[in-house]
């Protein structure tokens, strides 16, 4: 893994050209605020720690975390697709303070890098998305955060038993463990 060779890109819709065949002929939040994409309930929400998808690859990997470190101001914004060169240096300066207090990026940051990459991948979208269909819809927006930490840990697939990479969720027993419910909230 290469920080500018990054494997993750935004996923953004085409928008086609108005045809009797168009899946998506306006831009997603025009449709959204127009009010025309059907009114059902929407939830959608992210687990704990998404961000480990990236940063396992990178602490298995030390030369990339030192490159990480020295190389901050030039990295995250191509990992968090931020490219405005007018606040780049800004948001950047804000990012380390806000997440790292200004220390080096190390083995002792693995849950600040996870949670850099959570919020920029996962929960920042999300919340935009669900605030906007919240505002434009007749129906019920469900925004969550899971958080179940299991004994079934995925630290295996990525070496490192000493951190959580996720859980194998699927192994629950539904009904039995799911007693408590963590974060449900209806905006």
């Amino acid at each position: 893994m290469e920080f500018h060779y990054e494997c993750s890109i935004p996923h953004r819709p085409v928008i086609e050209p108005k045809n009797p065949g168009a899946f998506i002929s306006d831009h997603p939040i025009d449709i959204i605020k127009s009010g025309e994409f059907s009114q059902v309930p929407y939830m959608l929400g992210l687990t704990a720690n998404d961000g480990a998808l990236k940063s396992a690859a990178i602490y298995a990997n030390h030369s990339l975390v030192e490159r990480l470190n020295n190389e901050f101001e030039d990295i995250v914004p191509i990992m968090l697709f931020y490219g405005d060169q007018n606040f780049k240096q800004r948001i950047t300066a804000i990012i380390r303070k806000f997440y790292f207090n200004d220390r080096s990026i190390g083995n002792d940051t693995k849950s600040e890098l996870t949670d850099v990459l959570t919020d920029g991948y996962f929960y920042y979208p999300q919340r935009a998305t669900s605030e906007i269909h919240a505002k434009y819809s007749s129906q019920p927006v469900y925004f969550y955060l899971f958080g179940y930490k299991g004994t079934l840990r995925a630290s295996a697939y990525f070496g490192d038993p000493t951190y959580d990479y996720g859980n194998q969720n699927f192994q629950i027993p539904l009904l039995k463990t799911m007693s408590q419910v963590y974060a449900i909230v209806t905006i």
